[in-house]
């Protein structure tokens, strides 16, 4: 996706009330094992990004770090998903 894109679905009404929610996300990568996870966990949004936290030595991270591939579902029930793939870029120092 195209910045511009992103902008243009993170605009969206539905997905302002999905970030804005107390509802987990689905973190969706690639195991070591190369299989895809999801698994659920919670965010907060900013306003400009996406912050998930987790144990530092949880299998997620080492995973993340092989490959920083992400998807990030937003669902509710009874409503069309909302989906954000993103690339988890290292902490900034």
């Amino acid at each position: 996706m195209q910045r511009q894109d992103v902008a243009r679905v993170l605009s969206d009404p539905l997905a302002q009330e999905l970030m804005q929610s107390n509802i987990p996300a689905r973190l969706a990568y690639v195991g070591p094992d190369e299989f895809p996870r999801a698994i659920p966990i919670g965010f907060h949004w900013n306003g400009a990004e996406f912050v998930l936290c987790t144990v530092p030595h949880a299998p997620k991270v080492s995973a993340l770090k092989a490959n920083p591939k992400v998807a990030l579902p937003l669902i509710r029930t009874l409503s069309r998903p909302m989906f954000c793939s993103c690339e988890v870029l290292p902490p900034s120092t």
